[in-house]
């Protein structure tokens, strides 16, 4: 729902249609914005590696890294932090193995620096903030790493399973009860002297009858007076859980802003007041995921558009006039910063359809 309708738009029709063939036909950003989501929201954060093609000046991948493999490192020196990831897997064993031999080769012609991380498997190598990107969803403002949203609704999903638990165990005590039978007879009961004590094989030798008879389609078991039977927990009442499971799904609908009556209407006696607050949650949590992605489109078009150079610019009496803009720039030798003109540099911008779920729910 929040990656419908996206679209590109620019003022240059031309960069629309290199922008669409590059972004949605070949990487498939329409299913990876998915997928990236899917991670975003379920384990707090996403790691896309792009691959570069600097002859042809394009993005040729653009994947989903494990976050276990990734490690987040602060610098008192740096805006954004630094990353370093282990080597993939794949990787790993073409370098060990040094099969397929051509494979082999061409790593060790354009990376040769890799085989260092190849026999060590807790190994990090440094990566390109450019390349690697970190999009995480912020629930903790100290914490270097994403935090899932579902974590503030771990603990009703742990309450839900032991309501679960315990309604199947209700429930297997109502059609399986527990048998408890007495075997025995006092000498008042026999008219003797001496009561009947029965021994440890005429007790295996009923359970043995007594099992025969229960898995039987049709159930006969003859026995004498001095055989008692009584069921245990047979004569239970399943409870009614239905408050308990509708208390905690309005917990666990609590983590998104979500309400019932959000989803399925208010009833009678019911406002919309609250919803309205709900709304205006939801569709904050659901338009930051938007700007996220907007966010990684426009850092990955960006590389894309300096290498192919696409430079905004003025169209007058039928001419095209680049833009330029000022940046600061540090000169690598003396240190010193000074304000450059460099040319302005044109993408189309990535459209979502917008967020109004007031206007879904009317």
């Amino acid at each position: 729902f929040p990656l419908t309708g996206m679209e590109l738009r620019c003022k240059d029709p031309s960069l629309v249609e290199f922008y669409e063939t590059l972004f949605f036909d070949q990487l498939k950003y329409p299913k990876f914005l998915k997928n990236l989501g899917r991670e975003y929201w379920t384990t707090g954060e996403a790691w896309p590696f792009g691959s570069f093609n600097d002859v042809l000046g394009v993005w040729e991948d653009d994947e989903l890294l494990n976050p276990d493999d990734i490690e987040v490192i602060r610098s008192p020196f740096l805006k954004e932090p630094r990353f370093e990831m282990k080597l993939p897997q794949t990787l790993r064993d073409v370098l060990r193995n040094r099969k397929p031999e051509w494979e082999f080769q061409a790593l060790m012609q354009a990376y040769p620096e890799l085989a260092r991380f190849a026999n060590n498997d807790e190994a990090r190598m440094p990566v390109s903030n450019t390349l690697l990107r970190q999009v995480k969803f912020e629930a903790d403002t100290f914490n270097p790493r994403g935090v899932p949203i579902l974590t503030r609704g771990i603990r009703s999903v742990m309450q839900e399973e032991m309501l679960n638990a315990a309604q199947d165990a209700i429930s297997d005590r109502l059609s399986t009860p527990l048998i408890l039978a007495t075997l025995g007879a006092t000498a008042t009961e026999l008219g003797t002297n001496s009561p009947w004590v029965p021994t440890t094989d005429d007790m295996e030798e009923f359970e043995e009858l007594l099992d025969a008879a229960l898995a039987a389609d049709f159930r006969v078991l003859t026995t004498h007076f001095a055989t008692k039977m009584d069921t245990v927990f047979g004569k239970e009442v399943m409870p009614d859980f239905g408050p308990d499971f509708d208390r905690l799904m309005e917990r666990q609908l609590m983590v998104f802003g979500l309400s019932k009556t959000l989803l399925t209407g208010a009833s009678e006696g019911q406002t919309y007041a609250a919803d309205a607050l709900n709304r205006d949650l939801v569709t904050q949590l659901l338009t930051d995921f938007q700007d996220e992605c907007k966010g990684h489109y426009r850092q990955r078009a960006l590389v894309v558009a300096e290498a192919q150079g696409h430079f905004d610019y003025d169209e007058r009496g039928g001419k095209k006039y680049v833009k330029m803009e000022e940046v600061l720039e540090v000169d690598p030798e003396s240190g010193e910063t000074r304000i450059v003109e460099q040319p302005k540099l044109l993408i189309p911008d990535l459209e979502i359809k917008a967020m109004n779920m007031h206007d879904e729910k009317e």
